[in-house]
């Protein structure tokens, strides 16, 4: 009977410590970035000010795609103040190989050096890069190959977009 009460005020006092850090945490002004409400009006408008420089190679286009839909949800602003200027590499490395010396898998690697520049007065205002390395199978057949390679560049692009949105909402969400 004693071993009932004190499992169940250790619970009841677990329970409360979650519910008390909970709430320090909402009253201190913690806010999630991941979530979709996260991001407060301001910063939303400002990440939709920002113009994103022609990309010219196909894995460019993909990417100004998609960093589009990620940075302006509601649509561009009319009038930008902020340029995103980014530069592209991609490489392919082979990792294993088998008995015949044939690759049997590889990495994708996309990397971006990107540049934010203010309109205003030409200043750069971040000037960082970042990548992606995505693995892929390399199979007997020509088409799986094309098709894993093309999946992999695929989701490479898809992550460097949105680390570089992730990157530009927190560098507007700062006071």
């Amino acid at each position: 009977m004693s071993l009932f009460k004190i499992n169940f005020f250790s619970r009841l006092l677990l329970i409360g410590l979650v519910a008390f850090s909970v709430l320090s945490l909402s009253a201190c002004g913690y806010r999630p970035l991941y979530g979709k409400a996260s991001l407060n009006p301001a910063t939303e408008a400002n990440l939709a000010a920002i113009e994103i420089a022609p990309l010219y190679e196909r894995v460019g286009q993909m990417l100004h795609t998609e960093l589009g839909r990620r940075l302006y949800p509601r649509g561009q602003a009319r009038a930008t103040t902020h340029t995103l200027r980014i530069e592209l590499s991609e490489s392919t490395t082979n990792l294993a190989v088998a008995k015949d010396t044939a690759a049997t898998r590889a990495n994708y690697r996309l990397s971006a050096k990107y540049t934010l520049v203010r309109k205003s007065d030409g200043q750069a205002v971040i000037s960082k890069s970042l990548f992606s390395t995505v693995s892929y199978n390399i199979l007997s057949s020509d088409y799986a190959n094309a098709v894993a390679a093309k999946n992999a560049q695929e989701r490479a692009v898809n992550d460097v977009s949105e680390q570089l949105a992730r990157r530009m909402a927190v560098h507007f969400n700062i006071p």
